[in-house]
């Protein structure tokens, strides 16, 4: 633990700092929080179909809600009745 405060520590980068300004955002709200804790629990590397099957389908349904959300027509959407050529991940 000395050497992990020592030699580590200093260069971890500090999501929650207030002028830390990167492209992914910290996830410190309670959904957030929660996904977080699932996705641990769960202990998948979820970079692919091929090595998470299982993510990558959530993925898409999760899409699928957002798409629904802002109101894309359903052709863009990868569940839809409409035949669709729609979706994706990200």
């Amino acid at each position: 633990m000395i050497d992990f405060e020592k030699y580590i520590m200093p260069g971890v980068t500090h999501w929650q700092h207030p002028r830390f300004h990167a492209y992914f955002p910290a996830g410190n709200s309670y959904p957030s929080i929660l996904a977080d804790m699932l996705s641990d629990g769960i202990g998948c590397v979820g970079f692919s179909w091929a090595a998470s099957p299982a993510c990558t389908e959530l993925e898409i349904i999760m899409l699928d809600w957002m798409g629904k959300m802002i109101g894309l027509p359903k052709e863009f959407l990868c569940l839809s009745d409409h035949k669709s050529k729609g979706g994706g991940v990200i």
